[in-house]
C-alpha cells in the first residue's frame, strides 16, 4: 500500500510551476542545491521550459540571458535570492 504524503502546498506549488514555465522562454528555480523540493520544481520548471535553471546565489544566473524573454520564477523561500 501506498500513501501520498506531499501535502498540498507543495502540490500547488508544483502545479503553479509547471504552468509558469510552460508560458516563460526562461524559468529560474530558486532554492538550495540540497533541497529535494527545489530539485522537484527544477525537474517539473524543465519538462515545460527547455532554458530553466537552478538558482541558489546570484552568481547562479547566467549572464547570457536576454532580457527581452519572459522570464518566470518559482522558489521554495523567499530568503535565497531578492534581484530587482
Amino acid at each position: 500500500m501506498f500513501f501520498d504524503t506531499i501535502c498540498s502546498a507543495t502540490t500547488k506549488r508544483q502545479e503553479e510551476a509547471a504552468s509558469l514555465a510552460a508560458e516563460s522562454d526562461v524559468m529560474f528555480v530558486v532554492g538550495g542545491k540540497e533541497s529535494s523540493n527545489t530539485y522537484k520544481l527544477y525537474e517539473i520548471s524543465k519538462s515545460k521550459c527547455p532554458d530553466t535553471f537552478h538558482i541558489e546565489t546570484l552568481a547562479d544566473i547566467p549572464a547570457e540571458i536576454n532580457k527581452n524573454k519572459k522570464i518566470g520564477k518559482t522558489q521554495i523561500f523567499w530568503r535565497y535570492i531578492c534581484v530587482e
